[in-house]
């Protein structure tokens, strides 16, 4: 196989009638030195047969590809397992219903070489569109990076590119989180723990993320009650116990992740879901003097269907 210097990790299940837009996003690329890894995650459609099919029509001496079976299900696992089968210095995850600019990887490696290889990850501006053809930029900063990830998932799975060896050293994907709910963001967390040279592309946005009822995360939170809350309790827990100077005012930034989260259920109409949550919280931060009416006015706000509160808590809880 040609050396690569970074690996393109898609995992696929069950996209036979849509990954077809991604893989040719992807073949678009102007840049033209990397490894492809497709993961079929034990479809039972025709993505194998899609997947082989294109290898066969697209591959090259520049863009070899790979294309590999995962038995066991979920996302986290299929990118663990396209990150066995590549063996580049830089890695990039994608999913199989976005789509991403032919300048993507070229803008990435442009970044990598300015920076004479001396940084370890590299963010870029992504804009999901959903169903109705409403469109929305991800929030992206380029400051406070662990503070935002917590708030606005910086490091979402096609936001960046690593180094492989920051990726292996944080522990790789995290296989046990149940229905895939958070897993980039949980990786992401346990990232920036290693406060990594973080270099970003600010001018463009280069990816396009398609928000349907097939997406990983789905289009409702209350369909996957527990999940979520269970992406939190680890990343407190990794927070809990790491060496981490700020830790205690990033634990107070995860309770308002929890009060978020009954915010949605609320706003989804599912109201029990959303008053036992909050109690949870609101027992734990009624002695603080801030938490104490900040976060009620929050959860009240946010299951109304506001937005934005982020910003104020990030300046008000220390």
């Amino acid at each position: 196989m040609t050396d690569t210097t970074l690996a393109v990790i898609v995992p696929v299940y069950n996209r036979a009638r849509i990954v077809v837009r991604t893989l040719e996003s992807i073949a678009l690329q102007s840049y033209r030195h990397f490894h492809l890894v497709l993961v079929d995650n034990n479809s039972t459609d025709d993505t194998w047969s899609v997947l082989n099919e294109f290898k066969s029509k697209h591959e090259s001496d520049d863009m070899p590809v790979t294309v590999v079976k995962e038995c066991k299900r979920g996302a986290a696992a299929a990118r663990n397992a396209g990150l066995a089968a590549s063996e580049s210095e830089w890695v990039m995850f994608f999913d199989s219903d976005d789509v991403m600019d032919y300048r993507l990887i070229d803008r990435y490696m442009a970044v990598v070489r300015q920076w004479n290889n001396d940084v370890d990850i590299v963010v870029t501006k992504a804009e999901v569109e959903y169903g109705d053809g409403s469109r929305w930029l991800y929030p992206y900063y380029e400051k406070n990076l662990l503070t935002n990830h917590i708030f606005h998932a910086i490091l979402s799975t096609l936001r960046y590119i690593a180094k492989r060896s920051i990726v292996e050293k944080a522990g790789k994907w995290n296989e046990t989180l149940p229905n895939s709910c958070w897993d980039d963001w949980e990786l992401g967390a346990r990232i920036l723990l290693q406060h990594p040279k973080a270099a970003f592309l600010s001018s463009e946005v280069l990816v396009r993320v398609y928000h349907t009822a097939e997406s990983i995360t789905g289009q409702n939170f209350a369909s996957k009650q527990g999940c979520w809350e269970h992406a939190i309790d680890t990343v407190e827990k990794i927070i809990s116990e790491s060496s981490e100077p700020s830790k205690n005012r990033l634990i107070k930034y995860l309770e308002f992740k929890r009060v978020a989260l009954a915010g949605d259920y609320k706003r989804e109409g599912h109201n029990k879901l959303a008053r036992t949550l909050w109690r949870q919280v609101y027992s734990r931060v009624r002695h603080d003097v801030v938490m104490s009416w900040l976060y009620p006015l929050a959860y009240l706000y946010i299951g109304m269907g506001g937005r934005g509160v982020s910003h104020i808590v990030k300046h008000l809880v220390r």
